[in-house]
């Protein structure tokens, strides 16, 4: 089983209205045409990608107030199992209106649960209660409001190590400096993430390469630099690897670093090897970008790419 753990999990909610603008300087009331509501959030994400391969998985992290138990209702009419922790304060809801006259947008966006060291002494418990020795327990995400990386990712993955579980890292809203002396089993970074730690911009390819190696000598086993729907660079072992998509149209940007930490969450999972991991993971990016929304990757999809990508020793 694949334990997912976020304290970034929240409410999407997408609203389509008319004339907007026009009412901008008076106080009227706007009839919304449409509205959608989805549970979002990096582990999130994660959860629905491994959950469409084929894995079980269970999604903890904290919640709070209505804005908690209404995530917790989206998620289970998902079909996607959770196991939170009940906290003070609501669940963000963000919020996106657009106006079909104008064609243009606007986001309201509400800071993340404040969460103290009981909240994150809770998320501990329920990571005992829900792994098992060998599996594996993925970390995404942002930190918590407040929190330093000692008082969250260090402690907890450290912890979940020493119970046996394989864990995983995706380094979104991370500090990378300061987590990896957590030493997770698996790193998955973004290349704009990984620049920042190497303090450069628009690096060119050897010097990528080079810095996830960098990474991999900090003691993680797997270090995979996400490129988006452009591929990856992985660093596995002792060897190196590079994964190259088919060139396709791309639908969402979104979830390509949480998708890729699925694939290779399922493939530790299963005790696959490189290649195999490599490749499903890979597909899965692919299949992802391709969808509407984040995460609502269709297996189907997968399946058609797995063939057409390409992973090559370096």
């Amino acid at each position: 089983m694949i334990v997912t753990v976020g304290f970034n999990s929240g409410i999407e909610s997408r609203y389509h209205v008319e004339g907007l603008s026009r009412s901008a300087e008076a106080a009227v009331s706007i009839t919304a045409l449409a509205a959608d509501h989805q549970a979002s959030g990096g582990a999130i994400i994660t959860t629905r990608v491994a959950n469409e391969l084929g894995e079980k998985t269970v999604v903890t992290g904290t919640i709070g107030g209505m804005t908690g138990q209404l995530l917790c209702s989206l998620l289970s009419e998902d079909q996607v199992a959770h196991d939170f922790v009940q906290i003070n304060g609501d669940t963000p809801q963000n919020i996106t209106l657009f106006d079909q006259e104008t064609q243009r947008t606007y986001r309201i966006s509400q800071p993340g649960l404040a969460v103290d060291a009981s909240a994150v002494t809770g998320v501990s418990d329920k990571i005992k209660s829900l792994s098992h020795q060998g599996e594996v327990v993925v970390f995404s995400g942002a930190l918590p409001a407040g929190s330093s990386p000692d008082d969250s990712y260090i402690s907890l993955i450290r912890q979940t190590a020493q119970q046996g579980a394989v864990t995983v890292l995706n380094t979104g809203g991370v500090i990378l400096q300061e987590v990896l002396q957590a030493q997770p089993y698996l790193i998955v970074i973004s290349r704009a993430d990984l620049e920042t730690w190497l303090g450069m911009q628009d690096c060119a390819f050897d010097q990528l390469l080079e810095g996830i190696v960098r990474i991999s000598l900090t003691g993680s086993e797997i270090v995979a630099l996400s490129l988006g729907s452009n591929g990856a660079v992985i660093a596995w072992g002792q060897d190196v690897y590079r994964a190259e998509p088919p060139a396709v149209n791309v639908v969402n940007y979104e979830g390509c670093e949480d998708t890729l930490t699925a694939g290779f969450a399922v493939g530790l999972s299963r005790r696959w090897g490189a290649q195999e991991t490599i490749r499903t993971a890979m597909a899965a990016v692919i299949a992802n970008v391709l969808a509407a929304r984040p995460g609502r990757l269709r297996l189907l999809d997968v399946e058609a790419l797995w063939e057409q990508i390409q992973v090559s020793k370096i």
